[in-house]
């Protein structure tokens, strides 16, 4: 698909890429070649069994037929909806979420991007209930990060 030798992944991105929660020069990643299932490949083709998560998560494995079958074919009718307009998928997902939770609990969805953005949107509508009656425009929000995970140490 692009024309870049295996040999030059690694530079490259060295060079280019700011890598989340760690020293910049201390940063050591695994140059990928390929996936499948439940496995990756390096660009010297050893193989390693995928324990990644966050943004590398794909729990049903890499290549799986029918995701990508799915995707093909989301992408060929409508690619993106931006979050001021809904979908027939957004509509049926949000009604199952409604459908499978304990009844009158939850009857709408707010979709996100991920976990960061799930955990802001959740503190932030928490915030506006507890919030709303009394004044909801004074409500201020200040976070530090307290533990040292990541390995990282700038």
């Amino acid at each position: 698909m692009f024309d870049l030798p295996d040999d030059e992944i690694l530079p490259l991105s060295r060079e280019h890429v700011f890598w989340t929660w760690s020293a910049q020069a201390k940063v050591n990643p695994i140059a990928i070649k390929r996936a499948k299932g439940v496995y990756f490949w390096d660009v010297d083709d050893k193989k390693y069994l995928d324990f990644n998560s966050m943004t590398m998560c794909v729990n049903i494995g890499h290549g799986d037929e029918r995701v990508i079958k799915a995707m093909q074919e989301q992408a060929a009718e409508l690619s993106y909806a931006a979050p001021g307009m809904t979908t027939k998928i957004r509509a049926i997902a949000s009604k199952t979420v409604a459908e499978i939770t304990p009844k009158g609990a939850l009857s709408k969805v707010l979709f996100t991007l991920g976990g960061a953005d799930a955990n802001e949107n959740a503190i932030k509508l928490g915030a506006w209930i507890y919030k709303a009656p009394q004044d909801p425009f004074t409500l201020s929000f200040v976070s530090r990060r307290i533990c040292g995970c990541h390995g990282s140490d700038g």
